[in-house]
């Protein structure tokens, strides 16, 4: 979904420039296996009270039953973020691999909104897919009114490929829909800037 209302663009692309100052002002060494606990967990510190029912209905899980989905949702952590959050920055490390269960996060790129995500999106297979040294985040996403997340870590993120199929090929076929939209949009900035100045993703081309 692509936001068409001008005030989400602008509450967006505000908060994409306000958390981009702060990560200039702030800006921390976060190496790969930095604690045990996904990043979005060290972050927010309030798992949801109620452990959410993972819905069926969701696009990414068509198809799977009542036992599989409750066995589906023991690979997750479940938190719930306010309005206002950063949850990547494009560009940092990525360990995690995310679903939205309610809410709205805002992706943007290189400052730029760029879409709505909201129930039933996720974000975050492309860099686990890729590996090291690929594994950064490709936009910043911002969360734009409260929502619940699911979190799989990489462990969990690479067993819910191997032991849900149907839901791991739906997962990569995202992923190289997204690989292509960025390799283009970088082939694009490359053409109207000095690769050695120019901003993520035009000098990490070769990465993308």
């Amino acid at each position: 979904m692509f936001p068409t209302d001008p005030t989400s663009v602008q509450q967006l692309r505000h908060a994409d420039l306000v958390a981009a100052d702060q990560y200039r002002l702030s800006h921390r060494s976060d190496s790969s296996d930095a604690g045990d606990k996904p990043r979005f967990l060290r972050m927010f510190h309030h798992h949801a009270p109620n452990r959410p029912v993972i819905d069926g209905s969701l696009e990414l899980f068509v198809g799977l039953d009542r036992q599989q989905l409750d066995r589906l949702a023991l690979h997750f952590s479940f938190v719930e973020v306010n309005d206002g959050a950063s949850l990547a920055r494009q560009g940092d490390p990525a360990r995690e691999f995310v679903v939205v269960l309610s809410g709205q996060i805002g992706v943007s790129l290189d400052g730029l909104a760029l879409a709505v995500f909201d129930r039933g999106a996720q974000f975050g297979a492309l860099p686990l897919l890729d590996g090291a040294p690929g594994r950064f985040s490709r936009a910043s996403f911002d969360v734009l009114e409260p929502a619940t997340i699911a979190i799989a870590d990489r462990s969990q993120f690479f067993d819910i490929l191997k032991n849900f199929p149907v839901v791991g090929q739906r997962i990569v076929q995202i992923a190289e829909v997204r690989r292509a939209y960025l390799r283009g949009h970088a082939d694009a900035r490359a053409l109207a800037a000095d690769r050695d100045t120019a901003p993520f993703p035009v000098h990490l081309l070769e990465q993308v």
